[in-house]
This record gives C-alpha cells, sequence and structure tokens, in this order.
C-alpha cells in the first residue's frame, strides 16, 4: 500500500504543474527524513529528486542516474522500478523524447507481463504526452485510448480522470471541441467522485476553453469561476491568478466592462507579488485593451508602457509587440502623435524580428532534413559498397566452384548470378533515386529562399522606406495618407506570401497528411468570406457566396480553407473593379463541390494548359499590377491532391475562370 502512494505521488507530480516553491528541495528533503528509519529513507529520496525535475533538472539527471546505480536501490525491485518512471518523467520533461519513448517501452513490457493494468495506463498516458508534443496527432490519441482502457480495467478512477482530462487538452489543441467536452465532463465527474479539488480545477479551466471556442460565453465562465474557486480551497494561488485574468477577458468579449476591469486588476496584484512576469505582461496589455474600449486613453497608456518596459526586460517579444501596439492606439487618442508614432515603429519592429525568427525556424527545419537526407545516402552508399564487395568475392567463389563441379551445379550457380546481378542493379537504381532526391530538395532550399529574399523581403524594405520618409518629414501627411491604401496592399499581400510559403514549405519537407473531420458547411463558408472580403473590398471586387444551411462536410477543415482561399484570392487578383466573385459550396453525388468563378481576363490556351498542370511555380501580373510568388495555386493543387480530390479549369480569355475542387465526402 504504501508503495502505491509513493507511485501515486509519481504520477501527480509529473502530470499536474508545479506553482512556486516555499523552500528548495534540499530542505524539503532534509525536513522529511527527520526521525526517519534509514531503510525508510531510500524510498524519500525519490520525492527529493521529484522536486529536482522542476527546481533544477540537470542535477536532478545527474541524482537519479547515480541513484539507480545504487546497489540498496538495484536490490529492492519496487524501489527500482519507481526510479525508472521518474527517469522517463525527468526525460520527457526535458523534452529527450526518443530516449524517454526507449524508456516507457520498457516499462509497459513489464508491466504487460505482469498484468499490472495500473502502470501500462501511465505508461500510455505519458507516451500520449510526448506524441502530442511531437505533433503525432494520430498516435497520440491511440496511447490516450490505450490508457483509458487499461485504466479502466484496473478501475482506477483517479488514473481515468487523468487521461480523460489529457485526452479533452488533446482534442482542444486539434480544434475538436465537441470531443473534449464529452472527455473533461466526464473527467469532472470522477475527480468530483475522488473529491480532488485541484484536478476538479484543471478539468473546469480546460472546459471554459472549449465552451469559449464554441461560442458559449455564459457556461464558459461558469466553468471558469468554478476552476477559480478550486485553485483557491487549494491555496494554488499562482493558479488561480491565471484563472482570473481568464475570466477577465471573457468578459471582455462580452463586454462586460465593470467585472473585466475587477477581475484583471486582482490578477495583476497576484501576479506581482508571485513574479510571474510572463502572465503579468499578457494580462497588463489586456488591461490596456479594456481601457481603450473604455476610452480611458491615459489609464490605457500607463499599463501599456508598464507591459512594455517588463516585456523588453524579459525580452518577452510578443508580449512587447502587443503592448508598443496599445500604446500606439492610446497615445494616438491623446493627441501624442510622434509618441504614437515612435511606439508605432517599435511595435513593427518587434513583429518583424518575430517573423525573422520563424523564417530562421523555418531554415533551420530544412537544413535539418537536408543534412538527414544527406546522412542517410551516405550510409546507403557505403551499404552498398559493402554488398558490392560481398557480391564480388561470392562470384570469385562460385567461378572456383565451376572448375570443379559438374554442368549441373554451373547451370545452378547461373541463376544465382542471375538473382545477384537483379539485387545489384535494384540497389543502384535505389541510389540513383535517393541521389536525385537530395538533389530536389537542393533545388527546392535554393528556389524558397530566392523567393523570400525578392518576393517578400523586397515589399517589405520598400514599405520601410516610405514608413523613414515620413517619419523625417521628407513627405507630408497627405503624400502619406494617399499612400496608405497601397502601403494596405501590400503588408496584405507579403503576409498572404508568407502564409502560403509556410504551408508549402511544409508539405514539401515533412509532407501533409489529411484530417478529416466533420463541420457544417455554411460556418466554415463565413470564416472563409471573412478572411477574404477584406482584399475584396480594397479592390472594389464583391463576393457572392452560395451553401445550404443544412450543409455538413466531412474533409480536412484547414486543407480545404487554405486551398479555397488560395483560389479565391486568384479570382479576385485577376478581376476588375465592381466585378463580381461567385463562390458555392455543395453536394454532389458523392462528392463535396467547391466552386470559385471570375468575371476577370481569363486565360489564353496555352495559359490554361499550364495552370492545368502546375509542374512549375508560375505567375503573371493581377489587374492592378498584383504580384504573386505562384505558390498559391501550386499549394491549392498540392492539398486537394493530399485530400484525394481533383481540381477542373475551364476558362475563356476576356470572359473570367471557373475554378471547381471535387473531393470524396
Amino acid at each position: 500500500m504504501v508503495r502505491l502512494l509513493v507511485f501515486i505521488a509519481l504520477i501527480v507530480f509529473c502530470c499536474l504543474p508545479v506553482c512556486g516553491q516555499d523552500q528548495n528541495c534540499e530542505s524539503k528533503f532534509a525536513a522529511k527524513v527527520k526521525g526517519m528509519p534509514a531503510e525508510d529513507t531510500l524510498a524519500a529520496r525519490i520525492s527529493y529528486i521529484e522536486c529536482l525535475m522542476y527546481e533544477n533538472p540537470t542535477q536532478a539527471m545527474s541524482a537519479i542516474k547515480a541513484y539507480m546505480t545504487r546497489k540498496d536501490v538495484l536490490e529492492n525491485k519496487n524501489v527500482y522500478r519507481t526510479s525508472q518512471f521518474l527517469y522517463a518523467n525527468i526525460l520527457l520533461n526535458q523534452s529527450e523524447f526518443e530516449q524517454a519513448l526507449v524508456v516507457y517501452d520498457t516499462l509497459n513490457a513489464r508491466a504487460e507481463a505482469e498484468e499490472d493494468y495500473y502502470r501500462k495506463a501511465y505508461v500510455a498516458l505519458n507516451k500520449g504526452i510526448i506524441y502530442r508534443r511531437m505533433g503525432q496527432h494520430g498516435k497520440c490519441l491511440e496511447e490516450y485510448v490505450k490508457g483509458l482502457e487499461a485504466a479502466r480495467k484496473c478501475e482506477h478512477t483517479g488514473m481515468q480522470a487523468t487521461v480523460l482530462q489529457n485526452m479533452g487538452v488533446f482534442y482542444n489543441t486539434i480544434e475538436q471541441f465537441e470531443n473534449a467536452i464529452t472527455s473533461l465532463k466526464e473527467a469532472f465527474q470522477l475527480y468530483a467522485q475522488d473529491k480532488n479539488e485541484r484536478g476538479k480545477a484543471m478539468v473546469a479551466a480546460n472546459l471554459g476553453i472549449s465552451l469559449k471556442n464554441l461560442g458559449q460565453t455564459d457556461s464558459a465562465l461558469v466553468y471558469y469561476i468554478e476552476a477559480a474557486s478550486s485553485f483557491e480551497k487549494e491555496g494554488d494561488f499562482y493558479n488561480l491568478a491565471k484563472m482570473k485574468s481568464n475570466i477577465g477577458q471573457l468578459y471582455m468579449a462580452v463586454e462586460g466592462y465593470g467585472p473585466a476591469a475587477v477581475y484583471l486588476e486582482e490578477a495583476i496584484t497576484m501576479m506581482e507579488k508571485q513574479n510571474n512576469y510572463s502572465d503579468l505582461i499578457n494580462t497588463l496589455n489586456a488591461q490596456a485593451d479594456l481601457l481603450i474600449r473604455q476610452a480611458k486613453f491615459d489609464a490605457a497608456q500607463r499599463s501599456a508602457a508598464r507591459a512594455a518596459a517588463l516585456a523588453e526586460e524579459k525580452q518577452s517579444w510578443y508580449g512587447a509587440r502587443n503592448a508598443y501596439a496599445y500604446l500606439a492606439t492610446a497615445q494616438e487618442k491623446l493627441g501624442n502623435y510622434k509618441a504614437a508614432l515612435d511606439a508605432h515603429r517599435k511595435s513593427v519592429v518587434f513583429n518583424d524580428s518575430l517573423n525573422s525568427e520563424e523564417q530562421q525556424e523555418l531554415l533551420a527545419e530544412m537544413q535539418a532534413k537536408y543534412e538527414a537526407e544527406k546522412k542517410d545516402l551516405e550510409l546507403l552508399a557505403k551499404d552498398n559498397e559493402l554488398a558490392l564487395q560481398s557480391a564480388q568475392l561470392k562470384l570469385v567463389n562460385y567461378t572456383s566452384l565451376l572448375l570443379l563441379l559438374v554442368i549441373g551445379i554451373l547451370a545452378f550457380n547461373f541463376v544465382r548470378i542471375r538473382k545477384l546481378n537483379r539485387l545489384l542493379s535494384t540497389q543502384g537504381a535505389l541510389l540513383a533515386d535517393k541521389n536525385q532526391a537530395l538533389a530536389s530538395m537542393g533545388d527546392f532550399k535554393d528556389r524558397l529562399l530566392t523567393i523570400i529574399s525578392h518576393d517578400v523581403r523586397n515589399p517589405l524594405t520598400g514599405l520601410k522606406s516610405i514608413l523613414a520618409l515620413q517619419a523625417s518629414g521628407a513627405i507630408s501627411q497627405e503624400e502619406f495618407d494617399e499612400w496608405n491604401i497601397e502601403a494596405t496592399k501590400r503588408i496584405d499581400a507579403a503576409l498572404s506570401m508568407l502564409g502560403n510559403l509556410l504551408e508549402w514549405s511544409k508539405s514539401q519537407l515533412v509532407g501533409l497528411k489529411p484530417f478529416v473531420e466533420e463541420f457544417s458547411g455554411e460556418l466554415f463558408m463565413r470564416e472563409l468570406i471573412e478572411q477574404v472580403q477584406y482584399q475584396a473590398a480594397l479592390k472594389g471586387v464583391t463576393l457572392k457566396w452560395e451553401v445550404a444551411p443544412t450543409l455538413i462536410c466531412h474533409t480536412d477543415r484547414h486543407m480545404l480553407r487554405t486551398s479555397a482561399y488560395n483560389l479565391i484570392n486568384n479570382a479576385i487578383k485577376f478581376s476588375d473593379k465592381t466585378e463580381v466573385v461567385h463562390i458555392e459550396l455543395r453536394k454532389q453525388g458523392g462528392e463535396l463541390l467547391l466552386r470559385v468563378v471570375d468575371q476577370g481576363i481569363g486565360m489564353s490556351a496555352e495559359q490554361l494548359e499550364r495552370v492545368r498542370n502546375p509542374q512549375d511555380i508560375y505567375t503573371t501580373y493581377g489587374t492592378e499590377n498584383e504580384k504573386g510568388t505562384g505558390i498559391g495555386l501550386v499549394l491549392a493543387y498540392d492539398l486537394v491532391a493530399t485530400m484525394g480530390g481533383r481540381i477542373e479549369v475551364q476558362s475563356t480569355l476576356g470572359e473570367g475562370s471557373t475554378f471547381t475542387v471535387f473531393l470524396p465526402h
């Protein structure tokens, strides 16, 4: 029973966040073992290493490795196994996922042999967490289902609730909020049955997130307040402060500005005492936003300035970008135009820095993929060389035998030699394919760098130059206002290019798999039109759309939205002012049909052929000399093909074009 309690404590410590520490791990351990028999301190030291896992991860890793080599630990089967679980948890906590999976697989095999369903559930839970962090959603859900089955077999309500809670978090991550609510409500009931206030609080907070995303604000507010109440009962003021901030921002969403102000101020006061700077920065920004909505611009300026200073000190670039944006708005409303311009410039600088970091991460991912592929090819070449040497040696032996054996054995060896030659031919073809793939990856990398350096960087450089001229007084405010509409178009175009570049790069390097889900066609269309409406309005193009209110779609929502967005943007690009773009979404037979029809300039037979077979990136200027990367259409074709569908195109020069997407349904 004591061993089981120690193991449960390990699970709770691993699965729930640690919020503040009143004393260090060494003093806690000394207080715990004071007066304890020497033989009992062996298991107690595990708690000490658990504490180090968050206080000093490097020291925790060294401590657990040393602990697992002790003779008394090795001789105690239960203590050694518990230390193995802790070792795997430390690896997970330090994002050493591959090593952690190896240890968990070893522990799972032992638990399965002993029919220990509790430990099987625990291993599956943590493997699911690893796969979720690695972005392998299918494997993540598979492990959570295994964990839930094992937890139900051993009838342990606490473990069932923990797995269901993590399933709910996973469903929230992939935006399946209805499934998240189902899992989280069951977890909430189990935690309530066990009178686990902390578990109830964590589940209630996640339920609030699910309901908020479904637009059920009143229900979300009820669960947020429930979570705050449970955190307060548990004395967890760290999470209580975060929850108060969430409640305040939820009240803001429904224009309950009075309660929002109270909750945000309480959260700020608590976070200041806790030195919780990251959440404090976000809450100060929320307070600045609220004060701007209330037209309290002096107070908004103070909150935003404080958030900006703290964000720069703590190097929180997202927080700094948002803080300077709010500061610029507040100062503009107060008539401090020079200060507002300075704040806006800083916001742009931080935003550019964040975009640059994202591009660097993408390039680093590309480089890693390139190096890994290159290494694989080098290993394959060595293997082929060894295989060839081995084959040559066998051939010499066969030749010697030919001098000694009869004609029948000669025929047999002749057959063997033919098989060997076919094997060598196959290996040579494989090596050639790998070399071709490596060359294609190099071409892809060069092509992407060219697009980033010219089609994305140059427009942003031009915008920066104009802003510098305006700030220095080289151009008048009237001239700047005239240029502002064109600047907005260029910014939107650059952002659209970046979005397509990231999606296209992901599909080329990582490969995409469709995630089929069920969603409302009408809601999907409203969100899509809202996304492209601004670009159409800037150009004076009218969007007309048609969808049945009862249409339910079964496909990958993200891939369909990205494909449709690029097709509609192309239609706007090649339409003149006052023209109409029609968008239609409906079922046709056993397929889902999305049609985009424009009245624009249309295409010649040669252009139509290139568009129907987009093997290379191809782009032309729009009716107002808009320029794109050409990736948008290629990306749409790739994503539709990935979903098992097809795109058909009809166009007549001078009369417009029709793009129709057919998807299995």
